[in-house]
């Protein structure tokens, strides 16, 4: 996606807003972790109330229009793997950066549930 192209240290705040809204945040820095900040916002709308676990989210005042489907977490939310319903985009979140060993492990996680793992990408570590 353009707006992430270059980006490292991406991050996405949720903050919830009423029973079944949520505003989003995204950020990440352009190519290095103290580049300059790239960030977008949405509106989003809780589709499944009590679960929590889908929504709709609207950027640029309604122009852009993506659902997202939480598929599996840990139970601390150390980690999620969210999706879109159509099998076309594929997050993994982590509150902290995975080892290769835990990076290994969600990525099966997201093959098992159907979707094409291939396609992940991932930033390149930084120098120590």
């Amino acid at each position: 996606m353009r707006l992430t192209d270059g980006c490292v240290a991406g991050t996405t705040t949720y903050t919830l807003t009423g029973p079944d809204r949520l505003d989003l945040r995204d950020t990440c820095q352009d190519k290095t972790p103290t580049g300059k900040e790239k960030a977008i916002g949405a509106s989003a709308t809780i589709l499944d109330p009590g679960t929590n676990a889908k929504f709709r989210a609207r950027y640029f005042g309604g122009f852009v229009v993506w659902d997202f489907w939480i598929l599996d977490h840990d139970e601390d939310y150390s980690w999620f793997i969210s999706a879109d319903p159509t099998f076309d985009r594929l997050w993994i979140y982590t509150r902290d950066v995975p080892s290769e060993v835990e990076l290994a492990r969600l990525v099966e996680r997201a093959r098992v549930l159907g979707y094409d793992v291939s396609r992940l990408e991932f930033p390149a570590p930084l120098p120590i």
